[in-house]
């Protein structure tokens, strides 16, 4: 219809035009609401709870789908596994400010729905707490990120609600209980981990020099596997060095690697001033390239 447009009375540009308009339009629209399909609550929660005004919600951003966008720079909020979004991150990071936001379940209570139809929900609070070194179980699929300035991980510890159902299929490990959702209930305090040396503020200054995961395990009250993902995470990212072996067992040093500085991982997210990184993990040298 195009190559005879003369013969239709259609205007082939202004078709061409429309055409263009409209199958970009559907695209931009089937990606934004993919991105809202799987929304859990507790996501959901915590996106309105870091959003201002200003912020786009759900955009497209080089093939992506991010949670919020600030001009460049890009918040992230993470409720599962972090395997999920490593080409994501690694992606977005070479170019914007990523600041991916993974939730600790400080406080926590469980609700169980009825089983029957005229039976009441029970609610109890439970007594196990996640810390914050939670986060290094899901920071093995990227630890060597956190060498680029462009990227941060900001842990919000939270007190949240998990909505149980009741189902034989569930199997034994809950008694047949399946979490349904997870809701927001406050926000108790936030923590920064912009580069590889902050990741020490997550691990007692108990550890001793040099460590072995056995002794990591022992001051983070944790399972041997445990302590060998955060061993992973710190010789990864550069925070430690490996030094030696006791027999089968590498030994290491709280001696960072080359090319890790220091941050204060304390510092707000509002007043946050990170340099954008054009090539993959460089510093920029002109000042006129970074957000104020």
């Amino acid at each position: 219809m195009l190559d005879r447009w003369w013969e239709t009375g259609v205007n082939a540009e202004a078709f061409a035009s429309l055409l263009y308009f409209a199958v970009h339009y559907t695209q931009g629209l089937r990606m934004t609401t993919i991105g809202l399909l799987n929304e859990q609550p507790l996501h959901a929660a915590l996106k309105r709870w870091y959003a201002r005004p200003g912020d786009v919600m759900e955009a497209a951003l080089d093939g992506y789908i991010v949670d919020l966008r600030r001009g460049n720079h890009i918040i992230e909020i993470q409720t599962g596994s972090f395997a999920a979004i490593r080409r994501k991150m690694r992606t977005l990071s070479r170019h914007y400010r990523v600041t991916l936001v993974y939730p600790v379940a400080y406080e926590r209570w469980i609700v169980k729905l009825p089983t029957t139809t005229c039976g009441q929900p029970g609610r109890r609070k439970s007594p196990r707490r996640q810390s914050m070194n939670q986060l290094f179980q899901e920071l093995v699929s990227f630890p060597d990120l956190l060498c680029c300035p462009n990227f941060s991980i900001e842990i919000v510890c939270v007190q949240a609600e998990e909505v149980q159902r009741y189902g034989r299929r569930h199997g034994r490990r809950r008694r047949g209980w399946a979490m349904v959702e997870r809701r927001l209930l406050g926000v108790l305090e936030r923590h920064v981990i912009a580069t590889p040396l902050d990741l020490w503020s997550l691990i007692s200054w108990e550890l001793p020099e040099p460590f072995q995961t056995l002794h990591l395990a022992r001051v983070l009250h944790r399972p041997r596997w445990f302590a060998q993902k955060v061993a992973y995470c710190l010789r990864e990212s550069g925070a430690s060095t490996v030094i030696g072996k006791a027999g089968t067992a590498l030994v290491y040093s709280h001696a960072p690697s080359d090319g890790v500085w220091p941050h204060n991982h304390m510092e707000p997210l509002a007043v946050s001033c990170i340099p954008l990184c054009h090539g993959p993990y460089s510093r920029l040298t002109n000042g006129n390239d970074q957000i104020v």
